[in-house]
């Protein structure tokens, strides 16, 4: 029952995982385990879900921002309807997201492979130069959001151990 309490009041999958884990959430032994069990399985498919959630919100600010350019200011009808809709998607995507993963995490990624893809876009689509500095500083940005997926121990895998949400079962 405290289990599915923390659930309910959206305390965050990583305290009702880590008692799940710790053995805290019933007897191992009684019909409660296999309840709590269930449950740490959905909180698990959650906190996958949440990084789906979370590409998706950085796909649709990439978008938005990349109409940007193209509204001219908002002057143009298309293309502004593109920003706005863009950047919708992307804050309600977010906020999905923000009901599993840290705020800080799920902000440090985003801003990271939003980075990375705009620019991207902007060389690609714009033809915007890229001199060794913009790309060091667009390397070490990457690293850093590949060193809090695999490394950090604020990430969790959906079943208590740190690392990566998505990685092996």
């Amino acid at each position: 029952q405290a289990l599915a309490g923390l659930v309910i009041a959206g305390m965050g999958h990583h305290v009702a995982t880590q008692q799940l884990i710790q053995g805290d959430a019933g007897d191992v032994h009684s019909g409660a385990a296999a309840r709590d069990r269930h449950l740490f399985l959905l909180l698990r498919a959650a906190a996958k879900m949440s990084y789906v959630y979370l590409a998706i919100a950085i796909v649709a600010e990439v978008i938005g921002t990349s109409a940007l350019k193209a509204a001219e200011g908002f002057t143009r009808p298309l293309p502004s309807l593109v920003v706005v809709v863009g950047y919708a998607t992307a804050f309600y995507f977010l906020s999905l997201t923000l009901k599993v993963i840290p705020v800080g995490i799920a902000y440090a990624i985003w801003s990271g492979v939003g980075v990375a893809l705009i620019t991207l876009i902007g060389w690609v689509l714009f033809k915007q130069r890229l001199d060794a500095p913009a790309l060091a500083g667009l390397a070490l940005i990457v690293a850093g959001v590949v060193v809090i997926q695999v490394f950090s121990g604020s990430v969790s895998r959906g079943d208590g151990r740190p690392g990566r949400l998505l990685g092996p079962d």
